[in-house]
């Protein structure tokens, strides 16, 4: 009986969103997202979020950050391009949802980081660095986690070293926006028992 009810929850939920057209939808507040890949994705999230059909979770698959090779410099090429579409596209979905945006946690993370030093082919390797984004509502704007510096003495085998768990961050959203209690976030991320950090608020 439960696998039915989700099976025609599902369903449903699948009826309603075919009824949502891209090429009908406005975005709020004159956000302009742009004409890339993630721009199309989180504006689409957001048609789907104000749509307000019981979506509790989205996740946006978003590639093309492996730069082993001319990742360019502050003033343009690779990263800077990518970077340049994600603030944009970010900076859309937070115009487009307004107030809505209180209702929302987005949370921005990669399954890899990058070696501290450029590497021959003007890229950056496969390494420990990387760093999360949260947008939304009850979002404790600050920088947070240790910044353990660059000076070589503080890296670790060349990687800048881990001083925060990513789990922590996905906790500390689970806990304060969904409810989620010690044993729920346990059960999720096995043997993971640290504390709060304090990115978000109830």
């Amino acid at each position: 009986a439960a696998v039915g009810a989700a099976a025609n929850a599902t369903l449903s939920a699948l009826d309603q969103v075919a009824t949502l057209t891209a090429d009908d939808y406005v975005p709020g507040g004159g956000a302009a997202y742009p004409d890339s890949d993630l721009g199309h994705a989180l504006r689409d999230a957001a048609q789907l979020i104000k749509a307000d059909i019981g979506a509790r979770v989205i996740t946006i698959d978003e590639g093309d950050w492996d730069m082993h090779a001319d990742l360019g410099r502050v003033d343009g090429g690779w990263m800077h391009d990518k970077l340049t579409d994600l603030a944009g596209a970010l900076a859309a979905f937070g115009t487009d949802l307004g107030s809505g945006l209180d209702q929302v946690t987005l949370v921005t993370m990669s399954e890899f980081g990058r070696r501290v030093e450029e590497n021959e082919s003007a890229g950056v390797d496969h390494g420990w660095g990387n760093c999360m984004f949260v947008l939304g509502g009850h979002v404790v704007t600050d920088v947070h986690g240790d910044w353990p510096t660059l000076a070589p003495d503080r890296l670790t085998d060349g990687d800048l070293t881990v001083t925060t768990d990513y789990r922590a961050v996905l906790a500390d959203v689970l806990t304060n926006r969904t409810g989620a209690s010690v044993e729920q976030i346990q059960s999720v991320f096995p043997g993971y028992s640290g504390g709060s950090l304090g990115i978000t608020t109830p």
